[in-house]
């Protein structure tokens, strides 16, 4: 048995039930190789690294796994010039899994949040957010809320192709904030939402996506108005 191969094993104990996804399951980590710092309380995987854990998966060129008191507390995945560090997530129940990407994922075990930065994207099916920033938040081992935060350059951006439209559902702003429950969109900050021919923009845009209803704002200081071009 190499020596990679043994530490890998050797310190599974300490990661299984860490996650609050799929709790009962064992964590199963692979990469090519792989580096353990006991006192630090991390270890290093590197060479098409992959961790999963029932229905999670997160996989990139280089994972670190960080401990506390023989848990994990923290996971951070590093993708290279190839590849973007990629996660993926089923729960029961639904047939389309929400899949993640980005330079750099890292996942804070207690409170359940995903932080993609660079590059960063997010998709379930034909609904995509992607931004510079991404912040996945999970209520009682669920997806609940996603906040995609743009930058100078570029903005947060929002697409959708709703299963009972034929036309493109497409929207921008500087924060974009998705929550799953209530399927309720929130567009901060130079806000522009495109529907087919149609268009609304505004400082605040809120987008019912499930009866497809817009409600546009104005800035406080009335310098940005709302703007809307319908075409009958």
């Amino acid at each position: 048995m190499n020596r990679s191969l043994f530490l890998l094993i050797f310190l599974l104990p300490n990661f299984v039930g860490a996650l609050p996804i799929d709790k009962a399951q064992p964590i199963h980590v692979k990469a090519q190789a792989v580096a353990v710092d006991e006192k630090k309380g991390y270890s290093i995987y590197t060479g098409s690294a992959s961790v999963t854990q029932g229905l999670l998966a997160l996989s990139a060129e280089k994972i670190q796994i960080f401990n506390d008191q023989n848990s994990a507390t923290k996971i951070i995945a590093e993708g290279d010039e190839k590849n973007r560090a990629h996660y993926q997530q089923t729960r029961p129940g639904q047939q389309i899994p929400i899949e993640a990407d980005a330079d750099n994922i890292t996942y804070l075990i207690k409170v359940e949040e995903l932080h993609l930065k660079d590059n960063a994207s997010v998709s379930q099916g034909l609904l995509s957010l992607s931004a510079e920033t991404i912040k996945i938040f999970n209520k009682q081992t669920e997806v609940s809320k996603i906040v995609a935060q743009g930058d100078e350059k570029n903005r947060a951006r929002y697409q959708q192709i709703k299963s009972n439209q034929s036309s493109f559902i497409e929207a921008t702003a500087q924060n974009i904030t998705y929550l799953i429950k209530t399927q309720m969109l929130y567009l901060k900050g130079n806000a522009l939402l495109v529907q087919g021919t149609d268009s609304f923009s505004g400082a605040t845009l809120d987008y019912d996506i499930k009866n497809d209803k817009v409600v546009v704002k104005k800035s406080k200081d009335g310098k940005q108005r709302v703007r809307f071009k319908i075409k009958l």
